[in-house]
């Protein structure tokens, strides 16, 4: 089966798409859709061929090569995120907790934007 691998930002990992027709070359960029919704990744593996048994179903399709409107989207958005962080102060509360010696558990609660659930991250720091 004919595939291409992508590389999101956001991951190191590489993800397998249906090249649905376009002609990939490693390095383009690619508007695909995942289970989080249509993404932006480049392309780290161009086309070939794979073993069905290797690649985990269903395999989902390019929608198309990204364009430079595309790119110049991806460029803005990730300026107004670096805005948004620098702006922002954190939005969480931190509790630590002393679990066992030389072991310090925190957890942070981050509300959701409506502030109608929490999450809970653990973050355990070896004390040296």
């Amino acid at each position: 089966m004919k595939v291409i691998g992508v590389r999101f930002k956001s991951t190191k990992k590489i993800y397998y798409f249906n090249p649905n027709g376009f002609e990939i070359k490693k390095n383009d960029n690619v508007i695909v859709e995942t289970a989080r919704g249509i993404e932006f990744g480049q392309t780290v593996i161009g086309i070939r061929d794979v073993p069905e048994e290797e690649i985990v179903q269903p395999l989902q399709n390019v929608i198309r090569i990204a364009t430079e409107q595309d790119e110049k989207t991806v460029a803005e958005n990730i300026e107004k995120q670096k805005d948004k962080l620098k702006k922002k102060k954190p939005n969480y509360s931190s509790v630590s907790i002393l679990s066992r010696p030389g072991l310090d558990l925190t957890v942070q609660i981050h509300p959701t934007k409506n502030n109608t659930t929490m999450r809970m991250i653990t973050c355990p720091i070896l004390l040296i």
